[in-house]
């Protein structure tokens, strides 16, 4: 619910950010959608590290956050209250990227997710290669290209959403037939058309329709 929550609320920003042509914004905010797609697969795919690593961060009835030596809070470790064991709940993201079924999504950790991180932890003195002008004469929208990569991430982030054991079999069948009959092939054309562009070769482009290619044929 969190995750289908905070994506809404995503792509809510990203279509503001659009009409000012903020792409590294968009990016930025990308990053978000493909760290909850890497946790929804972990808990699927692990009952036990939602139990773990997730739970005890929330449940203020039986944990409470450890406090460093200066008195900060520790959000990285918890403390058992009734028996005052401490446990580590820090999370890597590089570590769930190794439960990630597929050696396209680790590529698309490498291309995109690291991509986008030097949009939010920018260097000052790197950030002019970061942060460009748009180009009014470009043929495709920077903003909307990242839209687009941004849009099928959600995409994937849904399918992991029904793949929970707790979603309703209706439910589930609907949203595959949404996302795999009517959302895969046109975005797919929309990736293959920005692909044609030569002055503007990305990647990533090849990257999402493999990765599209990918997810049809599990079915």
């Amino acid at each position: 619910m969190f995750s289908a929550l905070k994506t809404i609320k995503t792509l809510q920003s990203i279509m503001q950010l659009i009409d000012s042509h903020l792409t590294e914004c968009i990016y930025a905010l990308g990053r978000g959608i493909f760290e909850n797609y890497l946790y929804l697969y972990s808990i699927n795919c692990d009952s036990s590290f939602f139990y773990e690593f997730l739970l005890p961060k929330v449940d203020q009835e039986n944990y409470s956050f450890a406090r460093r030596h200066d008195g900060s809070i520790n959000y990285k470790r918890v403390i058992k209250n009734e028996t005052g064991e401490e446990k580590n709940v820090r999370v890597n993201i590089a570590d769930l990227v190794e439960r990630l079924p597929y050696d396209t999504d680790k590529e698309l950790y490498r291309t995109f997710y690291t991509t986008a991180c030097q949009y939010v932890h920018v260097d000052v003195m790197s950030a002019q290669s970061y942060f460009s002008e748009c180009d009014p004469y470009d043929e495709l929208d920077r903003a909307l290209i990242a839209s687009l990569i941004v849009g099928l991430l959600s995409v994937f982030l849904l399918l992991q959403i029904v793949s929970n054991n707790t979603t309703l079999k209706q439910y589930k069948e609907d949203v595959n037939h949404l996302c795999h009959n009517e959302l895969f092939p046109k975005i797919s054309k929309c990736l293959s058309a920005a692909n044609c562009d030569p002055e503007h070769k990305n990647d990533i482009y090849d990257l999402l329709l493999r990765r599209i290619s990918e997810e049809k044929s599990s079915l």
